[in-house]
Protein backbone atom coordinates (compact mmCIF):
# COMPACT_ATOMS: atom_id res chain seq x y z
CA UNK A 1 0.00 0.00 0.00
CA UNK A 2 1.20 3.97 -1.04
CA UNK A 3 0.01 7.26 -1.04
CA UNK A 4 -0.36 10.25 0.77
CA UNK A 5 -3.61 11.80 2.01
CA UNK A 6 -3.75 14.66 4.52
CA UNK A 7 -4.05 13.53 8.24
CA UNK A 8 -3.96 9.69 6.74
CA UNK A 9 -1.50 6.97 8.36
CA UNK A 10 -0.98 4.29 6.13
CA UNK A 11 -0.83 0.49 7.53
CA UNK A 12 2.40 0.36 8.63
CA UNK A 13 2.65 -3.65 7.32
CA UNK A 14 2.51 -1.91 4.01
CA UNK A 15 3.29 -5.34 2.31
CA UNK A 16 0.87 -8.59 2.21
CA UNK A 17 1.46 -12.39 1.14
CA UNK A 18 -1.18 -14.08 -0.78
CA UNK A 19 -0.41 -17.50 -1.85
CA UNK A 20 -3.19 -19.05 -4.58
CA UNK A 21 -2.61 -22.67 -5.24
CA UNK A 22 -3.42 -23.55 -8.99
CA UNK A 23 -4.99 -27.34 -9.82
CA UNK A 24 -6.08 -28.50 -13.73
CA UNK A 25 -9.10 -29.80 -12.87
CA UNK A 26 -10.35 -32.05 -16.15
CA UNK A 27 -8.56 -29.65 -18.73
CA UNK A 28 -9.61 -26.22 -16.55
CA UNK A 29 -6.61 -24.29 -14.46
CA UNK A 30 -8.38 -23.02 -10.80
CA UNK A 31 -6.79 -20.81 -8.52
CA UNK A 32 -7.61 -21.32 -4.56
CA UNK A 33 -6.02 -18.94 -1.90
CA UNK A 34 -4.30 -21.36 0.47
CA UNK A 35 -2.99 -21.25 3.97
CA UNK A 36 0.73 -22.07 4.87
CA UNK A 37 0.21 -25.44 4.98
CA UNK A 38 -1.57 -25.75 1.66
CA UNK A 39 -5.33 -26.03 3.15
CA UNK A 40 -8.07 -23.98 1.11
CA UNK A 41 -9.00 -20.81 2.58
CA UNK A 42 -12.25 -18.59 2.43
CA UNK A 43 -12.65 -14.91 3.65
CA UNK A 44 -10.21 -11.29 2.26
CA UNK A 45 -6.65 -11.92 1.25
CA UNK A 46 -5.57 -9.74 3.97
CA UNK A 47 -6.89 -5.57 5.47
CA UNK A 48 -4.97 -2.55 4.97
CA UNK A 49 -5.74 -0.60 8.23
CA UNK A 50 -5.32 3.26 7.90
CA UNK A 51 -5.94 5.65 10.84
CA UNK A 52 -6.90 9.17 10.52
CA UNK A 53 -6.04 12.36 12.62
CA UNK A 54 -6.27 15.75 12.23
CA UNK A 55 -3.76 17.73 13.96
CA UNK A 56 -4.74 20.37 16.73
CA UNK A 57 -4.57 23.53 16.76
CA UNK A 58 -3.87 26.48 19.18
CA UNK A 59 -5.18 30.02 20.07
CA UNK A 60 -2.24 32.26 20.76
CA UNK A 61 -0.89 35.55 20.33
CA UNK A 62 -3.04 37.56 18.15
CA UNK A 63 -6.05 34.61 18.20
CA UNK A 64 -5.54 34.32 22.76
CA UNK A 65 -8.69 34.41 24.26
CA UNK A 66 -8.51 38.25 25.57
CA UNK A 67 -10.81 41.19 26.80
CA UNK A 68 -10.49 45.15 26.66
CA UNK A 69 -10.63 47.34 30.03
CA UNK A 70 -11.76 50.65 29.60
CA UNK A 71 -11.65 52.81 32.88
CA UNK A 72 -12.91 56.03 32.35
CA UNK A 73 -12.41 59.25 34.77
CA UNK A 74 -8.92 58.20 35.25
CA UNK A 75 -5.75 56.70 33.89
CA UNK A 76 -5.70 53.19 33.89
CA UNK A 77 -2.84 51.24 35.29
CA UNK A 78 -1.28 47.92 34.82
CA UNK A 79 -2.22 45.24 37.39
CA UNK A 80 -5.03 47.19 38.84
CA UNK A 81 -7.87 45.09 37.58
CA UNK A 82 -8.19 41.15 38.06
CA UNK A 83 -9.68 38.93 35.27
CA UNK A 84 -11.14 34.95 35.31
CA UNK A 85 -11.41 33.07 32.34
CA UNK A 86 -13.77 29.96 33.29
CA UNK A 87 -15.52 27.05 30.94
CA UNK A 88 -18.73 26.31 30.39
CA UNK A 89 -18.24 22.85 29.60
CA UNK A 90 -16.06 20.19 32.08
CA UNK A 91 -13.98 18.70 28.63
CA UNK A 92 -12.82 22.53 27.54
CA UNK A 93 -9.64 23.31 26.92
CA UNK A 94 -8.22 25.79 29.39
CA UNK A 95 -5.12 27.88 29.24
CA UNK A 96 -1.75 27.67 31.78
CA UNK A 97 -3.00 30.41 33.89
CA UNK A 98 -6.85 31.65 34.21
CA UNK A 99 -6.62 34.51 36.17
CA UNK A 100 -4.85 37.48 35.07
CA UNK A 101 -4.73 41.26 35.09
CA UNK A 102 -4.30 44.24 32.91
CA UNK A 103 -1.69 46.16 31.28
CA UNK A 104 -0.94 49.53 30.93
CA UNK A 105 -3.09 49.83 27.69
CA UNK A 106 -6.28 48.22 28.66
CA UNK A 107 -5.35 44.62 27.50
CA UNK A 108 -6.12 41.36 28.78
CA UNK A 109 -4.79 38.26 27.63
CA UNK A 110 -5.12 34.65 28.53
CA UNK A 111 -2.24 32.05 27.45
CA UNK A 112 -2.21 29.40 24.63
CA UNK A 113 -5.24 27.07 24.20
CA UNK A 114 -4.43 23.93 22.68
CA UNK A 115 -8.00 21.70 20.86
CA UNK A 116 -7.07 18.40 20.29
CA UNK A 117 -10.87 17.74 19.32
CA UNK A 118 -13.84 18.88 17.19
CA UNK A 119 -16.42 20.83 19.40
CA UNK A 120 -18.10 24.02 20.55
CA UNK A 121 -16.13 25.72 23.90
CA UNK A 122 -18.17 28.37 25.71
CA UNK A 123 -15.44 30.59 28.11
CA UNK A 124 -16.51 33.37 29.93
CA UNK A 125 -14.44 36.20 31.28
CA UNK A 126 -15.11 38.19 34.43
CA UNK A 127 -14.04 40.98 36.41
CA UNK A 128 -12.94 40.33 39.81
CA UNK A 129 -14.75 42.75 42.20
CA UNK A 130 -12.67 45.19 43.32
CA UNK A 131 -11.91 47.39 46.34
CA UNK A 132 -10.73 50.29 44.66
CA UNK A 133 -12.41 53.71 46.08
CA UNK A 134 -14.58 55.61 43.83
CA UNK A 135 -14.63 52.67 41.15
CA UNK A 136 -17.86 51.39 40.16
CA UNK A 137 -16.61 47.48 38.75
CA UNK A 138 -18.39 45.80 36.04
CA UNK A 139 -18.71 42.04 37.40
CA UNK A 140 -20.45 41.03 33.94
CA UNK A 141 -19.76 37.53 32.35
CA UNK A 142 -18.63 38.20 28.83
CA UNK A 143 -19.29 35.02 27.35
CA UNK A 144 -16.45 33.66 23.90
CA UNK A 145 -17.04 30.56 21.82
CA UNK A 146 -14.67 28.73 20.08
CA UNK A 147 -15.74 26.22 17.72
CA UNK A 148 -13.24 23.61 16.32
CA UNK A 149 -14.23 21.69 13.14
CA UNK A 150 -12.01 19.16 11.68
CA UNK A 151 -11.31 20.13 7.62
CA UNK A 152 -10.78 16.52 6.70
CA UNK A 153 -7.58 17.68 5.90
CA UNK A 154 -5.41 16.16 8.45
CA UNK A 155 -5.96 20.00 10.68
CA UNK A 156 -8.42 21.17 13.25
CA UNK A 157 -9.41 24.57 12.87
CA UNK A 158 -11.01 27.18 15.23
CA UNK A 159 -13.55 29.65 14.88
CA UNK A 160 -14.09 32.28 17.39
CA UNK A 161 -16.85 34.48 18.25
CA UNK A 162 -17.12 36.92 20.89
CA UNK A 163 -13.80 37.73 21.31
CA UNK A 164 -11.92 40.85 23.12
CA UNK A 165 -15.33 42.10 24.30
CA UNK A 166 -14.40 45.25 26.16
CA UNK A 167 -14.86 45.60 29.94
CA UNK A 168 -15.87 49.31 31.64
CA UNK A 169 -15.47 50.55 34.77
CA UNK A 170 -16.47 54.12 35.97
Amino acid sequence: ESGTVAGVTNDPDDTKTVTVKVTDEGGYLVARKVDSEGAVVQGPDFTFTNTYSAQQTTLNGDTALRAAKVLEGRGLKAGEFTFTLTAEETDAPMPEVTTVTNDANGNVVFGNITYTAPGTYRYSITEAQGTEGGVAYDTTARVITVAVTDNGQGKLETSVTGNNPTITNT
